[in-house]
């Protein structure tokens, strides 16, 4: 029942927090809750930019995949979402083939958003990347375009090549 609730505020595009108490050695299952984080005002239309400048816009997250899905859709994000533990049993042969089928990404380890990188690099692509964590330094420096939210962690900022004032993917969008 709780993976069955799981999955349906995830489709929902809810961040899930399982919450349990500790008391007297025995620990109690509370609760799931749901969180949203919708996307930022721009996104939408920043990605219809993107894809009229014959950009492909791709989606690399840490969060569950069906969230990920979910968030995806209403960005304007169509396929299926790849894991975190896909990517991990993936070759490099096979991740050059992978990154030209997907543009979603869920449950993606900072390792995990390098190794994508670096395939799309090898099939030829020109990467920028956008971040805000210590999580996307390492992709940051690893892509062509590093570009860092200005409202981002200071390692993030220094990972950048282009630092945005404003964090803002119509900025990203407009500026290419």
């Amino acid at each position: 029942k709780i993976l069955t609730t799981n999955e349906l505020l995830a489709q929902s595009a809810l961040r899930v927090l399982g919450m349990a108490v500790k008391q007297d050695e025995e620990t109690y299952f509370v609760g799931l809750m749901g969180m949203i984080d919708p996307p930022k005002e721009g996104v939408r239309e920043a990605m219809a930019l993107c894809k009229q400048a014959g950009i492909r816009a791709i989606m690399i997250t840490g969060d569950h995949p069906l969230t990920a899905e979910a968030i995806g859709k209403q960005i304007g994000f169509e396929g299926a979402v790849l894991s975190g533990p896909e990517l991990e049993a993936a070759s490099e042969a096979d991740m050059r083939e992978l990154v030209k089928k997907y543009t979603l990404y869920a449950r993606a380890s900072s390792a995990h958003k390098v190794k994508i990188l670096k395939a799309l690099q090898a099939n030829g692509d020109i990467v920028a990347m956008t971040g805000d964590g210590l999580n996307d330094a390492p992709a940051l420096k690893q892509s062509n375009v590093g570009i860092a939210m200005g409202s981002g962690t200071d390692i993030a900022i220094e990972a950048g090549d282009l630092v945005l004032a404003k964090s803002s993917l119509i900025g990203v969008a407009q500026a290419i």
